[in-house]
């Protein structure tokens, strides 16, 4: 049934699929375990156009190997990489008031009361929230806050701080972030988050027969083009501050770092341990990935068409939380890193 009801959340609802399931896939409690991706090396850096080389195809002949990048369900669309290394992103402008409304995934419109939320008005997510470029609030019994001010039309992110309160695991909410969401362009709007519940977390957690390691993150998202399309055939990897890529554990092990990306038959959407890249839904999620207390840098990989080799499509640097979720959609490179940021290497 919930497979159903991830079928059904819109794209705008940040595929919070991904959160939904496969988060949800890596709940059950497990044992410790060592990081599989602890020795591996870094990504190359780009150099000009050339963003294939250092990263072989990661799929053997024998399973098809790599695919070219694709948009709609039949695959026949072609995605728009044309603003890849010159996209930069949206202008915010003026301040604006709107109302936010904390929404709980999967629970058929429930709402997320008295809960704890830190709104980034610049779409970066620090650990002191300091006006004006934050505002922390606790949602009403009606799940809402109100007036919220955002920059119109730029990116906000926000935190939703842990919330045991709530009588059942169902009302209660694991800490989560996520970036890259769009503020309305005029005042007055009202715009919603996500909140995940521990009964959500609980929900599937054999579904790919993986463990999840107390005090790990779960990546999650989509895969995007220059249009904000989702997109088919590529992969997901993520590197630490030091450079070093967190690898998956392999198909051996049920703990330690796994990627994993959704199949969908008939109306449920489901990961899958047999999905070797992302499918038209561009759905993504990582899991046992480890917590740090610096940014985690996310990238995007495939092969385009004319291409031999995947090559790197987007880029992005998130923070993680011990047992938490982090939500990022990963559009095309941008050019506009600030310096420092860990994309930044690659302007």
């Amino acid at each position: 049934m919930l497979g159903t009801k991830v079928a059904n959340i819109g794209k705008n609802a940040l595929g919070l699929t991904a959160v939904g399931l496969a988060t949800l896939a890596s709940a059950c409690g497990g044992g410790g375990g060592t990081d599989a991706g602890s020795s591996s090396t870094d990504a190359f850096v780009v150099s000009g156009e050339d963003a294939s080389g250092g990263y072989a195809c990661p799929i053997p002949e024998s399973l098809g190997g790599c695919v070219d990048t694709s948009t709609q369900e039949d695959g026949s669309g072609t995605p728009d990489f044309a603003c890849r290394g010159t996209q930069t992103a949206p202008t915010p402008g003026e301040s604006i008031s709107i109302s936010f409304r904390l929404t709980v995934f999967g629970m058929d419109g429930q709402v997320a009361r008295r809960t704890r939320v830190q709104f980034f008005a610049d779409n970066d997510i620090t650990d002191t929230c300091t006006a004006p470029a934050c505002q922390e609030f606790e949602t009403g019994m009606d799940g809402t806050f109100s007036p919220v001010m955002a920059n119109a039309g730029g990116w906000y992110a926000y935190r939703v701080f842990q919330n045991t309160t709530g009588g059942t695991l169902a009302t209660q909410y694991t800490d989560s972030v996520q970036y890259n969401e769009l503020t309305p362009a005029a005042g007055g709007s009202s715009i919603d988050g996500n909140a995940v519940s521990f009964a959500t977390l609980n929900l599937i957690p054999a579904s790919l027969g993986l463990e999840r390691e107390p005090g790990t993150t779960i990546l999650a998202g989509r895969v995007q083009d220059c249009d904000g399309t989702d997109v088919g055939g590529a992969f997901v990897r993520a590197f630490r501050a030091d450079g070093s890529e967190i690898l998956d554990a392999g198909e051996l092990s049920s703990i330690g770092p796994h990627y994993r990306f959704f199949r969908r038959i008939g109306t449920d959407s489901n990961p899958s341990n047999e999905q070797l890249y992302t499918n038209y839904e561009g759905l993504y999620a990582a899991m046992n990935i480890p917590a740090s207390d610096e940014l985690v840098r996310v990238e995007t990989w495939g092969r385009v068409a004319g291409d031999t080799a995947p090559s790197l499509l987007g880029c992005e640097a998130v923070r993680t939380l011990a047992d938490g979720v982090t939500i990022i959609n990963v559009q095309p490179l941008r050019s506009d890193y600030e310096a420092g940021h860990p994309c930044a290497r690659y302007l």
